[in-house]
């Protein structure tokens, strides 16, 4: 069963929030173990890092603004993120890597 918390002093599930605040505490204790460089994060910044190479010698402005928003997505900054692909999308709609990449990235924020 699936719960729904509207806040601290909910009626419906009064000892629901405690448990939400664990929950949370746990993805807050995960991402500072990882922000430090945990070896997934490394290897997104290697990826990153190598995209924007490719990216700057081959001169094309859609494949920068994917490098840009990888680089933003390996440093778990969601929001710089899903813009550099949003603009990356306009720029180049017909490509899907930028609309792939946005998904992550908006799944991984909350926001999908």
């Amino acid at each position: 069963p699936t719960t729904y918390l509207c806040g601290k002093n909910c009626p419906a599930n009064p000892g629901a929030w405690e448990l939400h605040g664990v929950f949370h505490k746990k993805v807050r204790n995960f991402l500072k173990r990882t922000e430090d460089g945990g070896a997934m994060q490394q290897q997104q910044r290697e990826v990153a890092d190598r995209q924007a190479r490719d990216a700057a010698q081959s001169g094309d402005a859609y494949s920068k603004l994917v490098a840009e928003g990888m680089q933003h997505q390996s440093k778990q900054d969601w929001r710089r993120a899903a813009r550099a692909y949003r603009e990356a999308i306009a720029l180049r709609p017909d490509r899907p890597e930028a609309y792939f990449n946005l998904g992550a990235a908006l799944t991984n924020s909350g926001h999908i």
